[in-house]
């Protein structure tokens, strides 16, 4: 299976974020600069640019002050529940709200007051002042608040989009993948040699019937690894279906030293697996147990639901496991895939272990158990 790439860190689209939010800031100051210089020209009166910059530069300047507090309690909140994330911003749009109004309105009296004469000292000439426009000055500070938080919430959004159609699509290249790999399994040289083999054998023992099921059955089991449909998970019952077609196959070429047992419990034959994960086991249960068999073997295939969990179970009779040897983390590629697939598609919530079990090896699979489509087709 080849390697996908790596998805982008959430960090990076939030710092892009608030990059974005330093330049929004920046933007409305120069449109409130913009504003005053028109309304002024169209009074009749002289721009007074220094000021005009000033008063710019100081509403822009405090909100670019104040967002990266605001930016960082966004990042503290952002693996919190949603109830949790809209009280934490709900408290720091009264907090900064109210922050930015002393702030703003402290600045802007100090520039008029510097500009002008005034006789009294600053804080009495501050307090009426700050005292009489301090709730709508409040109200305006704590809505861009939430215009802050809003673009952030934004862009967090965008970037789990992203990464989940960025995964749903690996996922399905990986699905395709598995899905040539199991037909090259089936369709490599040895594979068709065997096959080929026992028909001939069936012909010439003149057991036409049987040479006619065994061809029927190895164009069913190559057509419908063509042609299955391209779903993430199937049933359990959908998975075993296909393995029985392959086994079916097998049990013609290894005639009465092969046994095969399926016991699939009745409350998980709806539950959802990965499309094609048995199939590698399966096979390497063939290659590496019943193929080395001296005396016939068994292969037993079962699937229950164990403390919530989807178990899937694979036991061939046969020669066992080097004692040495962890079969899970060196097997071979379609050990491996299995592992990659299960990895991606539940994290830390899966089991594959490889095993010596009564009188042969045991390869078992724990997965959450679910039920109806869970690739959103």
């Amino acid at each position: 299976m080849t390697s996908t790439k790596q998805i982008d860190s959430p960090k990076v689209s939030q710092d892009f974020a608030f990059r974005f939010i330093l330049a929004f800031w920046l933007l409305l100051g120069l449109i409130d600069l913009l504003k005053n210089v028109v309304g002024a020209l169209n009074a009749g009166r002289t721009v007074a640019w220094a000021d005009a910059l000033q008063f710019v530069a100081l509403y822009s300047g405090v909100w670019i002050a104040l967002s990266y507090p605001i930016y960082r309690l966004f990042q503290r909140t952002c693996g919190k529940p949603w109830l949790a994330k809209v009280a934490a911003q709900a408290g720091g749009s009264l907090l900064f709200g109210c922050a930015h109004t002393l702030l703003l309105s402290c600045a802007y009296s100090l520039l008029v007051y510097l500009s002008g004469s005034f006789e009294t000292s600053f804080i009495e000439f501050y307090l009426p002042r700050i005292s009489a426009r301090f709730f709508p000055v409040w109200l305006n500070s704590a809505l861009a608040y939430w215009v802050v938080v809003i673009i952030l919430f934004a862009f967090d959004y965008y970037e789990q989009f992203r990464r989940q159609s960025t995964l749903a699509l690996q996922l399905e290249s990986e699905l395709s993948q598995a899905q040539l790999q199991a037909l090259r399994m089936q369709v490599q040289p040895h594979f068709l040699f065997n096959a080929h083999n026992t028909i001939a054998m069936l012909i010439r023992r003149k057991k036409y019937d049987q040479a006619v099921n065994m061809i029927s059955g190895l164009s069913d089991l190559l057509r419908t690894t063509l042609t299955r449909e391209h779903h993430q998970f199937v049933t359990v019952d959908e998975e075993v279906a296909i393995i029985n077609k392959y086994l079916a196959i097998e049990k013609v070429r290894f005639e009465d030293t092969l046994t095969v047992s399926v016991e699939v419990a009745s409350d998980v034959s709806d539950a959802q697996v990965p499309n094609l994960i048995l199939q590698p086991l399966v096979e390497n249960a063939i290659k590496h147990g019943v193929a080395r068999a001296l005396d016939g073997a068994c292969i037993r295939i079962f699937a229950k639901k164990c403390d919530g969990m989807l178990v899937l179970g694979i036991h061939n009779t046969g020669p066992g496991l080097a004692e040495s040897r962890d079969s899970v983390r060196t097997g071979g590629i379609g050990l491996q895939n299995v592992r990659s697939r299960l990895q991606k598609l539940f994290g830390n919530e899966q089991r594959l272990s490889l095993a010596n079990a009564d009188g042969g090896v045991l390869a078992q699979l724990e997965i959450p158990f679910l039920i109806g489509r869970q690739d959103g087709e």
